[in-house]
């Protein structure tokens, strides 16, 4: 598939999430490239993993993870000078936390790390973002602070303007405005075969390198939900136009049609228009919830006419939002005690590639 390149269309949106307001601009996602870089590592060292069943763990893994990724920029580039400079090692493991923090969530390997020559090479992308008040997978030699090594990352990542850091996978997530009613960026950050990414950022800009390296071999996931399936913290699904997706390997959704009920009610729900070439092919959905999401009620996602290998399926699962600033009681009285998985251990931060 072609590189995209000339200016992407930006989109002005207010995002609110967990309780700040946000003003920023977000591109269109990258398409699909061929050949993919396929990285030489066929082991890693465990990542971040939770127990999507057990509200207590969600919860936890809530506070401890996601609230905890978060540090200073500690940029030292400077926009009139068209210096990329870095950003802080702390800012780095944080962004690279909050990526693992929605993988694990979505339950696919949440072992993705950070490379130093791809996050360069995205500050500098960052740089020309912000010097221009501007975004473009491919910026031409004519903007302010141009340079080779950014229009080789603009076309190589997500990118964002009013957004740093962690907050700019908030937003990828998130994937808001009528351009990305496909949630590309979002499905970039939920390929399952991700592996290696580049992350740089300026005061307010950020571009994530998402055609890093990917894993030789997908992992064995059944499907990627977001919100994800099993228990869930509400306070990710503040805005009331948030978008729902659902993507299996193999899956194709071109005659797909979903039904979502909430505590035995039927939600009216607006499918967004099929389009492939971003990740793994993904339906996507909205909701439409009169008074935000229910918490602690199950909501019930069913999906008709889903072709798997040329077999027609009806894929079924359940969401639970629940407070994930609260300390929750027990695992869940939708698990039975014999069914109980043991809760995982996670790592806040510093995962390396095997032999680094």
């Amino acid at each position: 598939m072609r590189l995209f390149f000339g200016f992407a269309i930006s989109l002005f949106i207010i995002l609110v999430l967990d309780g700040a307001v946000f003003a920023q601009n977000l591109s269109d996602a990258p398409p699909a490239q061929e050949p993919a870089r396929i990285s030489s590592v066929k082991t890693r060292a465990m990542g971040l993993t939770v127990d999507t069943k057990n509200r207590a763990s969600v919860a936890q893994f809530y506070r401890e993870v996601y609230k905890k990724s978060a540090a200073s920029n500690g940029w030292t580039g400077n926009v009139s000078s068209c210096r990329a400079g870095a950003n802080s090692s702390a800012y780095q493991d944080a962004t690279a936390l909050r990526i693992n923090y929605f993988r694990a969530m979505a339950g696919l390997p949440a072992d993705v790390t950070l490379k130093s020559d791809l996050s360069d090479k995205d500050t500098k992308a960052a740089l020309m973002f912000e010097a221009n008040n501007s975004l473009s997978h491919g910026p031409p030699a004519s903007w302010t602070c141009y340079s080779k090594d950014g229009a080789e990352a603009a076309a190589n990542s997500n990118i964002a303007l009013g957004a740093s850091g962690p907050n700019a996978i908030d937003l990828y997530v998130y994937d808001p405005g009528s351009g990305n009613y496909f949630v590309g960026h979002r499905r970039w950050i939920f390929y399952p075969r991700q592996l290696v990414m580049g992350s740089g950022s300026t005061a307010r800009a950020n571009a994530l390198w998402v055609f890093g390296e990917h894993k030789q071999e997908a992992p064995n996931v059944p499907f990627v939900a977001w919100p994800n399936a099993g228990f869930t913290p509400r306070q990710l699904f503040t805005a009331r136009d948030y978008r729902w997706s659902y993507s299996i390997s193999k899956g194709d959704f071109q005659g797909s049609s979903v039904k979502l009920s909430c505590g035995g009610k039927n939600i009216p729900v607006r499918q967004e228009q099929y389009k492939a070439g971003y990740g793994e092919n993904t339906l996507v959905w909205v909701p439409t919830f009169s008074a935000g999401v229910p918490v602690d009620t199950a909501c019930n996602v069913e999906i008709g006419n889903v072709k798997i290998s040329g077999q027609t399926t009806t894929q079924r699962y359940s969401v639970t939002f629940i407070d994930g600033e609260a300390q929750q009681p027990g695992p869940t009285e939708e698990v039975k005690p014999d069914q109980q998985e043991s809760v995982s251990p996670w790592k806040p931060a510093g995962q390396k590639r095997d032999g680094e």
